[in-house]
């Protein structure tokens, strides 16, 4: 996830800020992320950005609830998360995404997901349609990265493997008091034999797929 998604659950519908997150990091409530470099397509650094474990978001959840050790303990999980094969296999393929676009995001030449996003998310955020920000946040969806990519069967085992490694922490530290699921609407556009991505609104989720047959059959619905 991004900064912005994590200090999304610290300060809920406030705008975001430096000043916040740096107050996460200061008091170990935070994970260091993972350095991903924007390049152009001829491999010109243009900046970078952060991708940040899941468990953040419980990090600064806690932060905020005054629980700083709980808080502090998640952050380790997350920078052990983000330092694992599996991660670093998501940042590789994040930047050869990001390294993939046009100059000009809003161009037709910009992929259909990025466009969808763009417009979706401009018309919402109190930022307004800023390209270069928006586009980075897309860059954190699975749409953005997985589409098309060659080692697509790696990548899928990675996310499955990351998404699992953060509920096994989640479970270790935080027990009864985890918090309950968030609701997800979409439609299924795929499945592979670990994992399905479903499609809506304007991201892409991807669920193991153990966990997608689970909550079908717990509605008394066949098999898909």
């Amino acid at each position: 996830m991004s900064r912005e998604s994590v200090l999304s659950v610290l300060r809920p519908g406030e705008l975001t800020s430096e000043r916040p997150f740096r107050t996460l990091r200061e008091h170990g409530a935070a994970s260091e992320g993972l350095a991903v470099p924007i390049r152009t397509p001829g491999g010109q650094v243009l900046g970078r950005m952060q991708l940040y474990s899941s468990l953040n978001a419980d990090a600064a959840r806690a932060y905020r609830l005054q629980r700083a050790a709980v808080a502090h303990e998640l952050a380790g999980r997350a920078t052990a998360i983000e330092r694992s094969p599996a991660a670093q296999l998501i940042r590789k393929a994040v930047a050869y995404a990001a390294a993939s676009l046009p100059v000009d995001h809003l161009s037709t030449q910009a992929p259909p997901s990025l466009q969808r996003y763009l417009n979706m998310r401009g018309r919402s955020t109190g930022r307004g349609l800023e390209p270069k920000w928006l586009t980075r946040e897309w860059l954190t969806h699975s749409d953005a990265w997985l589409a098309g990519a060659e080692d697509r069967n790696a990548l899928i085992e990675a996310a499955v493997e990351l998404d699992r490694e953060a509920c096994q922490a989640r479970e270790d530290i935080l027990g009864e008091n985890a918090p309950s699921a968030t609701t997800f609407y979409g439609v299924v556009r795929r499945m592979d034999p670990t994992a399905a991505e479903i499609e809506g609104g304007d991201q892409t989720l991807l669920v193991p797929l153990d966990d997608l047959i689970a909550t079908v059959k717990g509605r008394g619905i066949p098999d898909p």
